[in-house]
C-alpha cells in the first residue's frame, strides 16, 4: 500500500505542477496582450465641426446685455500686499445689472480687506488691508458679493481662488 501512496501522489504532484505551469502561462500571456504602452498626446485637438464667427457676430456678442441673473466677472487672481496696500483688479463690466463688493480673505479664511460698493462700469485696482501675513506667497479668496442695484438687496455671492503675494520693503 505504501507503493500505491508514492505513485498516487506523485502522479498528483506532477498534476499539479503542471496545472500551476498552465495557470503562470496564461497568466503572463495575458498580462502581454492586454498591457498597452502609455500614448502621450502632443499638439492641440483638432479643430473640425468648429467656425470662426463673423466680425458682425462678434460684434453682437459684446454688446449684448446680460440678463439681470447673470454676471460677468473680471478679477485677476494674483493680489500683492505692500505695507498697508493690497494691489489687485476687479472690474465690474458695464453689461451687468448689479453691483458688487470684493472681499479678499486668506488661507485661514480670515478677512484681511475689503472693497467699496463696485457699479456695472467701475473697476478697482487698490484697497486698504487690515491685517498683515508673513512675506512669501499665500492662497486665498475674494468673495464677490452682488448686490440688486434698485432694490439694495444681496442677489447672490461667489468665491475666485487667488494668490496672494506679500513683499516687504
Amino acid at each position: 500500500m505504501n507503493q500505491e501512496e508514492n505513485t498516487f501522489f506523485s502522479k498528483n504532484k506532477k498534476i499539479i505542477l503542471l496545472l500551476i505551469l498552465l495557470l503562470i502561462f496564461l497568466s503572463a500571456g495575458f498580462m502581454f496582450v492586454n498591457l498597452k504602452t502609455a500614448q502621450v498626446m502632443s499638439g492641440l485637438p483638432s479643430s473640425e465641426g468648429t467656425k470662426k464667427m463673423s466680425d458682425e457676430d462678434i460684434k453682437a456678442y459684446a454688446n449684448k446685455k446680460v440678463s439681470a441673473s447673470q454676471v460677468r466677472l473680471e478679477v485677476y487672481p494674483v493680489v500683492t500686499l505692500e505695507s498697508s496696500k493690497a494691489s489687485l483688479y476687479i472690474h465690474n463690466v458695464p453689461s451687468n445689472k448689479v453691483g458688487q463688493q470684493a472681499i479678499l480673505y486668506d488661507e485661514k479664511d480670515q478677512k484681511i480687506g475689503q472693497t467699496g460698493l463696485i457699479k456695472p462700469s467701475y473697476e478697482v485696482d487698490t484697497i486698504t488691508i487690515s491685517s498683515q501675513l508673513a512675506e512669501g506667497n499665500h492662497k486665498g479668496r475674494i468673495q464677490l458679493v452682488f448686490y440688486d442695484l434698485s432694490t439694495e438687496k444681496q442677489v447672490g455671492k461667489t468665491s475666485v481662488a487667488v494668490s496672494i503675494e506679500v513683499k516687504r520693503e
